[in-house]
């Protein structure tokens, strides 16, 4: 009985052991192995840095949106700024005089702000063309349209969109009216093929809620400073105007000449053009959204 036990416990105490060791040399194998899987993982080249022609266009594209969207609300709180100051100065009721000093202390933090985004813009668009250097990509990577916008894109799209969907009328003769069977065979694919725009290749895609408030609120945005632009133009040409004599004597003393009043004046009409353009994008979009089924409150 006594060497019964002994066997077990002898038994046991060597299962316990081999155990232990099964366990250290594993562990010993993982602390080797790391260190060799770590140095053996290749080192980056610089062609990984490439990347491709969309990918960098695109990231350029963006930037240069940014900075030129930066620049042009500048300029805009620039020229608002001057008017204010002007009015100012011509003020002669205290009230209203105090009013719009107001308004320009206003307009002028509001420079202090465009600026900072300006500046920030700028920094991006230079720490892109250094990542872009260093990255050894083609240099003709790099170039984008410089008029394309993507508002404009947006408008563009929109206006194409709806144009797709006003499809000429056919004229019918014999060869267009089907038989019976070949009706019959061709029913089954004509809902599909109906919903699909021409040379889409399938189905026509409904886009969703993030699609149409991203959209309205660029479009929107872009309609908002082209209406501010336009104010700033008019109260320009309007000053102009009143500034303006024909009498060649009296022109010798007035600020500005006719060819700077016929230029505000075409200023003026292409700022026109853009805010209807602006408002026919908003209403393409409204229209788009109604075609495709979509919830008229993703466009409120």
């Amino acid at each position: 009985m006594r060497i019964g036990v002994r066997v077990f416990i002898l038994g046991f105490v060597f299962v316990c052991l081999a155990a232990v060791s099964v366990y250290a040399q594993q562990k010993s194998g993982a602390n080797d192995t790391s260190p060799q899987e770590t140095s053996s993982k290749p080192p980056e080249s610089p062609g990984d840095k490439a990347q491709t022609r969309d990918y960098w266009q695109g990231k350029f594209k963006a930037a240069r949106q940014e900075l030129a969207h930066a620049k042009e609300l500048q300029q805009l709180a620039e020229d608002e700024l001057n008017l204010l100051q002007t009015r100012q100065a011509q003020e002669i009721d205290a009230n209203a005089k105090a009013d719009l000093t107001t308004k320009a202390q206003a307009k002028q933090s509001e420079i202090a702000t465009n600026k900072a985004t300006t500046e920030a813009a700028q920094k991006a668009l230079d720490d892109l063309e250094k990542e872009f250097k260093d990255s050894g990509a083609p240099d003709d990577w790099s170039q984008t349209d410089a008029n394309d916008t993507s508002l404009g894109d947006i408008a563009r799209q929109l206006k194409a969109q709806k144009a797709n969907e006003h499809k000429p009328a056919w004229d019918i003769t014999n060869d267009d009216i089907a038989s019976p069977k070949e009706d019959a065979a061709s029913s089954k694919g004509m809902s599909s093929a109906d919903s699909a725009p021409e040379g889409s290749g399938g189905p026509a895609q409904a886009h969703d809620e993030k699609y149409f408030r991203s959209r309205l609120s660029k479009l929107q945005d872009q309609l908002d400073t082209h209406k501010r632009e336009l104010e700033v133009l008019q109260e320009k040409l309007g000053q102009n105007q009143m500034q303006y004599y024909p009498d060649p004597n009296k022109a010798l003393h007035q600020q500005y000449s006719r060819d700077d009043i016929n230029k505000l004046t075409a200023d003026t009409d292409a700022k026109k053009q853009q805010v209807a353009d602006d408002e026919k994008a908003i209403e393409d979009l409204r229209d788009q959204l109604r075609h495709e089924g979509g919830d008229p409150s993703w466009l409120r």
